[in-house]
């Protein structure tokens, strides 16, 4: 109760508001993906957010898209060659945090954007809804790690573990 009540003190100190509606507190257990016949898949009700993500419609909000798909870069092969055409959107360059985060949402992308970058959006989509390497949860003792993130406009949450595994390229990683 002492650390939800220091999280809820810092938005409000911060002036961050939370959607009660996406709100979920003192769950026992959280759904994070499906275990089958075919091994561990993602929850495909959590899929629909990726799915249903629209096509950036300013410079913030493709920066939102890329920190999401950046976080799995390990799991797939040539993500930086993959992901390239949306970095070379024209995107402009502010000073401060606050100044930035205004200027992103500003810069329309619009006039920039063509249809390599759609192609671009989509098939990174289509990765992260097909592709994933999941890991079902270790009990044995192995630490939970909770990686939060806030921002004027969101406010999002990893649940992971140090889990030592081989990547499809051959690469071994934590």
């Amino acid at each position: 109760m002492a650390k939800l009540c220091q999280i809820l003190e810092h938005v409000h100190r911060e002036k961050l508001s939370l959607s009660p509606g996406k709100l979920q507190a003192f769950m026992t257990e959280a759904v994070f993906a499906c275990i089958g016949p075919g091994g561990v898949s993602p929850d495909f009700s959590k899929l629909t957010v990726v799915v249903n993500w629209k096509v950036p419609e300013d410079t913030s909000h493709l920066e939102g898209f890329l920190g999401l798909t950046a976080y799995f870069r390990d799991l797939v092969k040539d993500y930086a060659a993959l992901e390239k055409p949306l970095h070379a959107v024209e995107i402009p360059n502010g000073t401060r945090k606050a100044v930035n985060q205004r200027i992103m949402k500003a810069h329309k992308l619009q006039p920039h954007w063509k249809e390599e970058h759609t192609s671009t959006f989509m098939s990174l989509k289509a990765w992260l809804v097909s592709e994933l390497v999941l890991t079902a949860p270790r009990f044995d003792g192995t630490h939970f790690i909770l990686t939060m993130d806030t921002c004027k406009d969101a406010f999002a949450g990893v649940l992971s573990q140090k889990i030592r595994m081989t990547l499809p390229g051959g690469k071994e990683v934590t």
